[in-house]
């Protein structure tokens, strides 16, 4: 007969995945916050590379178009956020180059769709603002300066980053954060390494 003793291994599954629940649904809310707002995010740079690189403006000039606001950021009892994309216009001031006397016109940046205005003309102002202007009508007091309409661009690059970078994002981003979360809760009770 040989000597030894016996031993047994007893899983308890149901409480475990209790427990696992329990710790998904008290921190599933805050973390979807979190992932929304950094969609958000995600989304304001996306958007302003991508009409960037369509419109050839600067890049800081186009991220000042979109924003999150603040009020309306996603918490975990109202996970809703709201980005804004302000379709205004931008005068040709702002754009490089710089509007510029061409023989009797002016010559300026404008949109790859967008063709120049021949009654533009160059002029400085009693302000010292020096840029393109156009008459809105014949009087010689109503002038408007000349803008780049960027709002279909915006628009554009908006809708093809909601519908797929930004989903994605955002899925990618709560799934990493569940799990450190998830990790961090169990080593917290003691029962992870």
């Amino acid at each position: 007969m040989t000597s030894g003793f016996r031993f047994e291994v007893i899983s308890n599954t149901e409480a475990q995945a209790d427990l696992l629940q329990d710790i998904a649904q008290r921190v599933m809310p805050s973390e979807s916050a979190k992932a929304l707002n950094r969609a958000v995010t995600f989304t304001r740079k996306e958007v302003a590379a991508d009409v960037s690189q369509r419109t050839q403006l600067p890049l800081a000039l186009i991220r000042r178009r979109v924003k999150q606001i603040r009020t309306q950021r996603a918490s975990g009892k109202n996970l809703r956020t709201v980005g804004f994309v302000g379709e205004a216009s931008v005068p040709v001031s702002k754009a490089k180059p710089k509007p510029r006397k061409a023989g009797r016109g002016v010559s300026y940046k404008t949109l790859p769709t967008t063709p120049a205005n021949p009654s533009a003309f160059y002029a400085k102002m009693p302000s010292g603002k020096a840029t393109a202007w156009y008459r809105k009508t014949r009087a010689r007091t109503n002038l408007r300066e000349v803008h780049l309409k960027i709002g279909p661009y915006l628009r554009r690059a908006t809708r093809r980053v909601i519908r797929g970078p930004a989903q994605e994002y955002y899925d990618k981003t709560l799934t990493e954060n569940m799990e450190k979360r998830m990790t961090k809760e169990i080593q917290k009770r003691g029962l992870g390494p």
